[in-house]
Order: C-alpha cells, then sequence, then structure tokens
C-alpha cells in the first residue's frame, strides 16, 4: 500500500506540473495577477505580458518545483523584465505569505513609479536580496542591500532637478522593513536610516552636509529641511508619514 500511495502521489504531481499553464492561471491565480500570451506548463512556463497590481512585467518565465505543487505550496524560480531592467529570484508561496530569496533586480525608478510615491525622482536602482517576505502583498521582511545610483529629485522652488548622486542602503528589518543609508558618491555626505512598518508607517533620519560642488538649489533644499549645523557642518534631519 505505501508503493501505491507513493506512486500515486508522484504521477497526481507531474499531472499537475504538466497542465497546460494557459488553463491554470485563470483557475489560480490571484485576482490582481494578469498574465498574456501564457505558453508551457504549471511546471515550466512562460507569459509575454504580466502584471502584478500596479507593476507590469515582461517576458516572464518560470520554473516550479512539482512535488510543491502537490502539498500546495508552490516553489520555484522566476525570471522577468521589469521595466528597462530584470528580476530573477526564488519564490515559496504558502498562505498569505510569499517569500522571495536570492533575489537579484535591476531597472530606473520610472519603472517602479506606478507601485510607489516616488513622482519625479530619476535614476537607476539595484536590489540584492537575501530573504524578502510579503504578506498579503506587504513587504514584512527585507535582508539585504539596495543601491541608488544618479538620483536627482524635483526641485522644491521650480526649475531644473537636483542631483543627489549615489547611496547605498543595507535592509535588516524583520518586523516591516529596517536599513541603513550612506552616499557613495556625489554633491552631498549623508548617512541615516530608515524604516516601514506593517501599517505603512515610515520614518527617515539621519545627517547630511552638501559638498563643495553642490549646487545653489541643493544647498538651499538642504538648509530648508534640516536643522542647524553641528560642529562638523552636518545637519539633522527626519521624515515621518504614511504611504
Amino acid at each position: 500500500m505505501h508503493w501505491i500511495a507513493l506512486s500515486a502521489s508522484a504521477y497526481l504531481a507531474f499531472a499537475i506540473a504538466l497542465f497546460p499553464a494557459d488553463v491554470a492561471w485563470r483557475w489560480l491565480a490571484a485576482d490582481d495577477l494578469r498574465l498574456a500570451g501564457v505558453q508551457g506548463t504549471v511546471w515550466s512556463g512562460r507569459a509575454a505580458l504580466a502584471s502584478a497590481g500596479p507593476l507590469g512585467f515582461r517576458d516572464l518565465r518560470w520554473q516550479v518545483r512539482p512535488w510543491s505543487l502537490l502539498i500546495a505550496r508552490p516553489a520555484g524560480r522566476v525570471e522577468t523584465g521589469l521595466g528597462d531592467g530584470f528580476l530573477q529570484t526564488e519564490v515559496r508561496i504558502g498562505g498569505n505569505d510569499v517569500v522571495l530569496s536570492r533575489l537579484t533586480a535591476t531597472c530606473s525608478l520610472s519603472a517602479l513609479a506606478p507601485a510607489l510615491p516616488i513622482a519625479g525622482f530619476r535614476g537607476q536602482v539595484s536590489l540584492q536580496l537575501t530573504e524578502l517576505v510579503l504578506h498579503d502583498g506587504w513587504p514584512t521582511t527585507a535582508r539585504g542591500q539596495l543601491r541608488l545610483g544618479q538620483l536627482t529629485v524635483p526641485s522644491l522652488v521650480g526649475g531644473d532637478p537636483i542631483a543627489l548622486g549615489n547611496f547605498n542602503v543595507i535592509l535588516s528589518g524583520t518586523d516591516g522593513l529596517q536599513g541603513a543609508f550612506q552616499d557613495q558618491s556625489g554633491p552631498m555626505e549623508v548617512r541615516g536610516a530608515a524604516g516601514l512598518t506593517a501599517a505603512g508607517e515610515y520614518e527617515i533620519s539621519g545627517l547630511v552636509r552638501a559638498r563643495p560642488e553642490a549646487d545653489a538649489a541643493l544647498r538651499r533644499g538642504i538648509e530648508l529641511l534640516t536643522g542647524t549645523p553641528d560642529a562638523d557642518g552636518m545637519r539633522a534631519f527626519s521624515l515621518t508619514g504614511t504611504l
């Protein structure tokens, strides 16, 4: 009986894995997931276009471990185009949680603007995360590194965008998102910490000062948003709000 049950389980797992993807996703996909141009099977397939909530993807490809389908906890690997860049990660789904591991991604900030309050921000973003946990679609844990390159922001007083430089963020949050950031190069020196709670409340605080090459608009912005400089010329700042 043991071997009969094992054989039946193996047959069921591979039958599920070989089920056509263009049929299965209509039954199984979350309401905010959209796929077009679906080919292949549940086990190994692709979609020419995809969207998850406000984010759009292209050339989505997946490889699912058949046994994970049998226990209703899908796991596998996903690769996709994201804006002008890409994303690749290992995925595990269980209950209301989606766990992404060994995640690597790079794209322009404009590709993320539909999902984040960063209208007018420009630059490149790259991610290398050992783990990212989404609970009901909201990030609750993130470990790894985020880099922002050639970051520019809209001027507070109008005119041309203001160049801020390059930054590195180390993410280490296990109760909401938490990270420490520091500039890598550019017209201002900055270091600090940021956090985002499960309720969507964020806090960003740190110290900043303009470097000699900073233009007048950046200097005015720093003075407007910060306190009195200390003996080293560093100014404290703090931003809070809710997404």
